[in-house]
């Protein structure tokens, strides 16, 4: 573990080991089992969903609203790449134990003392943060919650929020040196998907950036992860606008927003938290945008939304309105939201299934085709489905030259590889 702390994840400016560990751990326990690695995967989620029930139903007392805001996180489609790679588990890390470490902020166990909430806190918000970088964004929201819900127990929580980020700006910055080297990335911008490198050229179409045109697209990449967060059927998996617009996900999204808007309107200091959980990961997207990097603020998302429900609900209350066939709609709404996305997920895995299908072939034709002689594995960054950092210590392990397949990048490209 000490080793882990004190290396980069990966060739990107990223610090990640926790889910690594994690990763290990398992690797040692089971062995190469990959439905183990998914079914891990779709436990962790599922955990997430009821820490949102949770934190939902602490505020609110709801339990059909905390169940709807766990439920639309489960069918989002941003999410299905937790179920569907191995690698995504970090965001799920991230979000449970940012979600845990709130619960415990919001509703500590009776008898608790304010020390003991104090270190739970600290503890979960420095994994959520080893887990992934936008785990950074829950301490945001714990520091927000305590500042606007004054109690005995919110100066330890500050105090533990602070210490949380202090803890891992030193393991990052003066462990590690800071991963914050120059990268390469496809990122949109606008209308297009361009190859975008930070620092110094790599290879022929490459788009270098210095100076006003880097802090241009760091600031399109804030933009597109705090938009994309709310409407998802603007912009495209890398960040690019979207030529074609879904319906039912442009209906689903200005509903939950309008529900989120609401909570923030009327419930300050129960909902505002949320807003600087989706802010904060906003802020955290600059290096890059990527769908699957705004899960966190999609939690807060819905969120606010199960409080907006809430608050929906009292308000037709109020009115005389009866709730019992607004309830019968909204379930029939609900359920064949669900079935949509469930569909639409099932050809995506069905795709995805197709994918992995046809590169395992070319994989072994290549092999036979080359019997006899060393394949090296950096050869097959190319196939959708394999992880670089299965690749980076599969060759560590096995003492394999060039571990980040730097002279393989630089070969395909013409260039040179990352620095």
């Amino acid at each position: 573990m000490l080793k882990l702390l004190a290396e980069q994840y990966d060739d990107i400016p990223a610090y990640r080991p926790l889910p690594t560990f994690i990763l290990w751990m398992q690797y040692k326990l089971v062995g190469l089992a990959p439905e183990s690695y998914f079914a891990v995967n779709i436990a962790v989620l599922v955990g997430v969903c009821a820490v949102l029930y949770a934190v939902v139903y602490r505020i609110t007392g709801l339990w059909l609203v905390a169940g709807g805001a766990a439920v639309a996180l489960l069918v989002d489609p941003r999410v299905i790449s937790i179920a569907t790679t191995i690698g995504e588990r970090e965001t799920a890390l991230a979000c449970l134990m940012g979600l845990l470490a709130l619960l415990v902020a919001l509703a500590p166990p009776l008898g608790a003392r304010p020390r003991p909430i104090g270190v739970a806190t600290f503890v979960l918000l420095l994994f959520a943060a080893l887990s992934k970088e936008f785990g950074l964004a829950f301490s945001a929201t714990v520091l927000a919650a305590a500042v606007l819900n004054r109690s005995p127990r919110s100066r330890p929580v500050i105090f533990a929020t602070m210490g949380a980020v202090v803890t891992y700006a030193v393991l990052r910055w003066v462990v590690v040196g800071g991963t914050t080297g120059d990268y390469c990335e496809e990122m949109g911008y606008f209308d297009a998907v361009r190859r975008v490198c930070f620092g110094h050229s790599h290879g022929a179409g490459a788009v270098v950036l210095t100076g006003g045109a880097e802090l241009v697209q760091h600031a399109y990449n804030i933009g597109a992860a705090f938009v994309g967060t709310f409407f998802a059927f603007l912009l495209t998996g890398k960040g690019s606008l979207n030529s074609g617009v879904s319906v039912p996900l442009a209906v689903w999204s200005v509903f939950v927003t309008g529900l989120a808007i609401t909570a923030w309107v009327r419930t300050p200091r129960s909902a505002l938290p949320f807003l600087a959980l989706i802010l904060a990961n906003s802020l955290l997207s600059l290096a890059s945008y990527r769908e699957r990097n705004i899960v966190v603020a999609v939690v807060g998302l819905y969120a606010a939304a199960g409080l907006g429900a809430a608050q929906a609900a009292e308000w037709l209350r109020s009115r005389e309105v009866r709730l019992g066939w607004i309830g019968v709609a909204a379930a029939a709404g609900i359920a064949l939201w669900i079935g949509y996305q469930s569909l639409t997920r099932v050809n995506d895995l069905q795709d995805l299934s197709r994918q992995r299908r046809d590169a395992l072939a070319r994989i072994r034709h290549g092999a036979r085709k080359k019997k006899g002689k060393t394949v090296d594995p950096c050869l097959h960054l190319r196939e959708d489905y394999v992880e670089p950092t299965v690749v980076h210590y599969v060759k560590l392990r096995y003492r394999l030259p060039d571990p980040f397949c730097r002279r393989t990048v630089a070969t395909a490209t013409g260039g040179k590889g990352p620095s």
